[in-house]
């Protein structure tokens, strides 16, 4: 999850309302400040996420993987079904050698947080203006929640990207187009 902040040139100790930007997990996350803080979040850019784990059909799996066979394996078909191309060999590499420090915990404890989560009825409630990005090809989590997300927050656009559950890495160009067009809107 990022945070784009303007501090109050009047008042600093005093922060403005920032825009979030949050993937996957990260977008759940970014959700739940804003229903939980809306007056912290000016704006959203959710990117690959829902307001549920509803029909994410590998989650139980993946915790199941991840508390009994935590490893370069299961890290690597998580990352693997992220993209919509294979990685080049470099860039794997790299993606493989940061999640390898990754707390087998921390990991199953998130997941697991998010399990049974369920924003759904609280959506109506976030008002702020935001900006739905999903992968057309993303095998962890179809399009039909993103756009199932973006028609359930009252100011929110969806927009369907060539990508796999990775737009971020894939076509940075699209999801910076969305951070820029959600700050234009909370001026």
């Amino acid at each position: 999850m990022h945070v784009i902040n303007r501090r109050s040139a009047y008042n600093p100790s005093v922060p403005e309302p920032v825009l979030v930007c949050g993937h996957s997990t990260g977008g759940v996350i970014a959700l739940q400040l804003a229903v939980r803080h809306p007056e912290l979040v000016a704006g959203l850019v959710l990117v690959d996420t829902g307001a549920h784990m509803h029909g994410h059909g590998d989650v139980d799996a993946i915790l199941q993987r991840v508390k009994d066979n935590w490893g370069e394996d299961l890290r690597a078909a998580v990352l693997d079904r992220s993209f919509r191309d294979p990685l080049d060999d470099e860039a794997r590499a790299g993606f493989l050698e940061w999640a390898a420090a990754v707390s087998q915990q921390a990991t199953y404890d998130v997941l697991a947080s998010q399990r049974g989560l369920d924003l759904t009825g609280e959506l109506a409630g976030v008002t702020q203006p935001a900006i739905v990005v999903h992968g057309r090809y993303d095998r962890a989590r179809p399009p039909e929640q993103g756009r199932e997300l973006a028609s359930s927050l009252p100011n929110a656009e969806f927009r369907l990207v060539e990508t796999g559950h990775s737009p971020v890495y894939e076509a940075p160009a699209a999801v910076a187009a969305a951070v820029r067009d959600v700050l234009a809107r909370t001026r």
